[in-house]
């Protein structure tokens, strides 16, 4: 199955897209659906990602399911962000 590829510029695979019109009451929902603390999550998270695809070599945009998987099993080892096994009990 081909997936469509949505660049920032509102198209797909050369497709220009039909612009959409919201109404105020729309585009107020909508900058209300995610609270600040859930926005600045997912643009830590989104960095992480590209920050470690980048270190693997890999494309963040499209990523392959292999890439995601990867990034996900790699994250999944260490759900602190870090290796709490080896992490320094003492300062030296």
């Amino acid at each position: 199955m081909e997936q469509a590829i949505v660049h920032s510029q509102g198209q797909v695979e050369g497709q220009q897209l039909a612009a959409v019109t919201l109404s105020e009451g729309a585009r107020e929902y909508a900058r209300k659906s995610r609270s600040e603390n859930t926005k600045g999550s997912y643009k830590s998270d989104w960095e992480d990602f590209e920050s470690w695809c980048a270190a693997q070599g890999a494309a963040s945009l499209p990523a392959a399911p292999s890439t995601v998987a990867s990034y996900v099993a790699d994250r999944a080892a260490y759900p602190y962000g870090f290796d709490i096994v080896n992490w320094p009990t003492s300062m030296d």
